[in-house]
């Protein structure tokens, strides 16, 4: 005979519960409400994190946007658009950088230039980004 998954875990919560009857009055006590804990967490809706499912493709966007220097508010802006039809708000500045450098490791470079917007670029950009710039270097002076 064909049970459903609720069905099934009412028979293992009887069968559990009547094994526990057999046991003191008290301990009976904290075995169902154990038990009834345990239900209630195993059978619950799983949560859906709306803020992590828009970080996630906010770092979807800086990944494939990685020839670019992005800034961080455009970042957070990005994040709030994302959740624009929720209850919920963008990360602020400093969770985004925390949880950039958590997602991102060793691969992403934030800069931190007091009175300068903080920019997120890849350290594969940044290589090219110098690279380029002391190759002109070198150049200009070749001119001179």
């Amino acid at each position: 005979m064909y049970m459903t998954y609720m069905q099934q875990m009412q028979s293992i919560i009887r069968l559990v519960v009547s094994i526990f009857v057999q046991e003191s009055k008290s301990q009976w006590l904290f075995s169902r409400q154990a038990l009834k804990t345990l239900k209630d967490q195993s059978l619950a809706r799983p949560q859906v994190d709306e803020r992590a499912i828009a970080f996630l493709q906010v770092a979807q966007y800086l990944e494939e946007n990685d020839d670019e220097q992005i800034t961080i508010d455009h970042l957070i802006d990005l994040m709030e658009q994302k959740l624009t039809n929720t209850a919920h708000k963008a990360y602020g500045y400093t969770h985004m950088k925390k949880r950039l450098q958590e997602h991102f490791g060793e691969k992403i470079i934030l800069t931190e230039i007091n009175g300068k917007s903080n920019v997120a670029t890849f350290r594969t950009t940044a290589r090219a980004v110098f690279h380029k710039y002391y190759k002109q270097q070198q150049q200009g002076k070749k001119h001179n």
